[in-house]
């Protein structure tokens, strides 16, 4: 670490997540100064469709970021700020740097026609063995391909596609750029150049100038425009630094920057990241729907599984059993009732796919199931099933990453509000049989963003120097003594079966005639 920083100098670190903008102001030790939050509007205008006002995502970070700045005015002075956001979810701005469109969401599914385009045109091993990703209704160039042919005003008008951290960057300091952990979630990025893909954006009839030159993480942009510093109350001289995707942000600010730890980073989704050195890009993995890109980390690569479906899954449950409560005590009634009931839920299962299939299946017309359902079925079982389903889907995904990447995983790191679930943490802990443990930190993406701002600014050297400053403090999860057992046997038993037997009839439903 420097030794010419100040004494009161901090860096500023901003997630912008499916639901709320957090910003934090973290010493360069990466102790927490201050966190704001700000809740997001999600616009819901028909079924399946999901999209962000621009306006409000920029709005509700200034607000977020007036809020630190106002709390730590007088006793430290921000040197750099950097953006982690969601993945997916675009702003697509004209010449004039103004937004033509909503920001489709991540996980809005109006984009299902697309996909199945490319997966129809070119296959699921063309893609892949390019961009490292499944064929998914998520990924941006189905977004801009759905824009092209259902909007195609608004698309003539498109300059430039921005991610959410791009447009925040863009709007803090004037810069345009794409950087590579974000641009990896486009599906036309080609991996190993890390260059976009003629092939891809040829088919779609897309301009490689619409998308930007990539950049890596942690790149100085600019200081801070005149402008952004005012309304933000941000001092002049902060420098904007390139962020990232907010999973692997979320596994840097845990400590997770060596092959052999697992980040299960859980949120409204929940994505299990594994640190790659190279990309492997094998067809026998492009059909199991584990996403591949770049790491906010340099020449490292990350490979993800997980549930498009965690939190959310929980905030469904406790909304449908909770509704009248007030959501905080929602939560916890919906935690002592789970608690009630033995494990195993009275012969219940619950498969969480209430948005899609999670890897290793790879299927975006999944939906969720409860089976085993009896006249004396309680609340407290179905509660507790839905942490089980949770816990179990987590784990299929685990042992397909392990198996088809070959990679030896030495522990298992859990960071987000549902890791404060502890029940649901003893569940995952008793069937990954690994060393299982919650890191001790209020918002990983916020400190991985602000880590990345003062590897940016040169306050860390490199990221053995940030670990050799910075404390990373975890908590161990212990499984109940016979959970182990209990837990495998209804994974073997039951629910690993559960989606290939369901899984046409969920295309019946989906596609009906």
């Amino acid at each position: 670490m420097r030794e010419i920083m100040s004494e009161d100098a901090c860096l500023i670190g901003v997630d912008v997540g499916t639901t709320n903008v957090k910003a934090g102001a973290f010493t360069p030790q990466g102790s927490a100064l201050y966190i704001a939050s700000a809740e997001l509007q999600v616009n819901r205008p028909k079924p399946g469709w999901a999209s962000y006002n621009p306006a409000d995502l920029w709005g509700q970070t200034v607000r977020a970021l007036i809020e630190v700045s106002r709390a730590i005015a007088g006793r430290f002075e921000p040197a750099a700020i950097a953006v982690s956001s969601m993945a997916e979810t675009a702003i697509p701005i004209d010449a004039r740097g103004m937004p033509v469109y909503q920001a489709i969401a991540w996980f809005d599914s109006r984009t299902t026609e697309q996909a199945e385009w490319w997966a129809n045109t070119f296959g699921s091993e063309f893609i892949f063995a390019r961009t490292g990703l499944p064929i998914l209704p998520i990924f941006g160039i189905n977004k801009l391909c759905w824009i092209k042919q259902h909007e195609p005003e608004i698309f003539s008008r498109i300059a430039r596609w921005l991610s959410v951290s791009d447009y925040i960057n863009y709007c803090l300091c004037g810069v345009e750029a794409a950087e590579l952990s974000l641009a990896s979630r486009v599906m036309a990025l080609d991996l190993r150049s890390k260059r976009w893909s003629e092939d891809i954006l040829g088919a779609a009839g897309i301009s490689p100038s619409i998308l930007g030159e990539p950049v890596p993480s942690s790149q100085i942009l600019s200081q801070i425009s005149a402008g952004a510093a005012r309304i933000t109350e941000l001092a002049p001289s902060v420098r904007v630094v390139t962020g990232g995707h907010d999973h692997p942000c979320a596994a840097l600010g845990a400590g997770v920057s060596e092959t052999g730890l697992v980040l299960d980073s859980l949120g409204t989704s929940e994505s299990l990241l594994v640190v790659l050195d190279s990309p492997m890009l094998e067809p026998k993995a492009a059909h199991l729907g584990f996403a591949q890109g770049c790491h906010v980390l340099r020449e490292r690569y990350l490979c993800i599984g997980g549930l498009v479906t965690a939190g959310a899954a929980i905030d469904w449950a406790r909304n449908i059993f909770f509704q009248e409560m007030a959501r905080g005590d929602a939560y916890r009634r919906f935690e002592e009732l789970a608690a009630q009931s033995a494990p195993g839920s009275g012969g219940v299962y619950f498969m969480p796919s209430l948005r899609a299939a999670s890897p290793p299946h790879n299927d975006a017309y999944s939906r969720g199931v409860f089976i085993g359902l009896s006249s004396d079925t309680s609340l407290a079982h179905l509660a507790r099933s839905v942490l089980e389903g949770l816990a179990y889907a987590s784990y299929d995904s685990l042992r397909a990453l392990r198996s088809v990447f070959r990679v030896e995983i030495k522990q298992i790191r859990a960071v987000g509000g549902p890791a404060r679930n502890h029940l649901l943490m003893e569940m995952k802990a008793a069937l990954a049989n690994l060393p299982f443990s919650v890191v001790e930190i209020e918002e990983a993406a916020c400190r991985g963003a602000a880590i990345l701002a003062g590897l940016g600014v040169g306050i860390y050297e490199s990221i053995r120097d940030v670990h050799r400053h910075i404390e990373f403090r975890e908590s161990a999860v212990h499984a109940p003594a016979g959970w182990a057992q209990i837990y495998h046997e209804g994974y073997e038993t039951v629910y690993r079966h559960i989606y290939p037997s369901v899984r046409d009839l969920h295309q019946r439903i989906a596609r009906p005639g």
